[in-house]
């Protein structure tokens, strides 16, 4: 079973973006992902959150097609609206303060179907307490 997920960012200009990922939505891997993205594309490049996303469902797909696997990769773009009933995880990502932030959403089908927040703090301490198997990335291993 898929472990699905979306990630949205709020960028500082009030801009909201989300894209769907189909599996390996747990937090070790897609903040192991973001972390690695924002190494290859550069810290401040997440700023751009419509930029951002789009890079990043780039740099997966070319890993994934670079490894000889599917290439479609499981990605796709929302609304910022968007619903998807087969959740396990949703991320939502904003700037404040002079930080960014993060909110990480927990659904358990299993029971009635809500969400809970398991996280929200500051990113970068989200990837210290999360990130353990994938330190080097999971679907984002290296850059093109």
């Amino acid at each position: 079973m898929s472990t699905r997920a979306t990630i949205e960012i709020r960028d500082p200009y009030g801009g909201r973006y989300k894209i769907y990922r189909h599996y390996d939505g747990y937090p070790d891997a897609v903040l192991g992902d973001i972390r690695k993205a924002l190494e290859i594309l550069g810290t401040s490049s997440i700023s751009d959150a419509e930029y951002f996303l789009a890079n990043f469902i780039f740099l997966a797909k070319w890993n994934f097609w670079k490894q000889g696997l599917y290439w479609e990769g499981g990605y796709g773009v929302c609304s910022p609206t968007c619903e998807h009933g087969d959740l396990n995880f949703e991320y939502l990502i904003w700037w404040q303060d002079g930080k960014w932030y993060i909110q990480i959403r927990r659904y358990w089908k299993d029971e009635d179907e809500t969400a809970t927040t398991i996280y929200r703090g500051e990113l970068e301490k989200a990837f210290e307490l999360f990130i353990s198997e994938f330190k080097d990335g999971c679907h984002i291993r290296e850059s093109p």
